[in-house]
């Protein structure tokens, strides 16, 4: 019963994920992937290149090409979407 789909309202379906999206797993990032963060840099840009992956990511921003380093907690944190 667990592997089962549920319905929800609205007609979309929600499959039980079990251990495998658990609160301590890392979310797996790749270099050149773009992410789009929760709040924009200043130029106006909210989407980021990922340049290096580790304990610090280095991001660089697509509207102006300024690169930063922050901590993987905060990347993970701030995360809305990955293309």
């Amino acid at each position: 019963m667990q592997n089962e789909p549920r319905r929800f309202e609205g007609g979309e379906f929600c499959h039980y994920l079990g251990s495998e999206n658990r609160k301590g797993d890392r979310m797996e990032f790749k270099v050149g992937d773009i992410v789009k963060l929760k709040k924009p840099h200043p130029c106006g840009s909210s989407e980021w290149e990922v340049v290096r992956v580790g304990m610090d990511f280095k991001l660089k921003c697509l509207g102006c090409n300024h690169l930063i380093m922050v901590p993987r907690k905060l990347v993970e944190k701030n995360c809305r979407g990955i293309r």
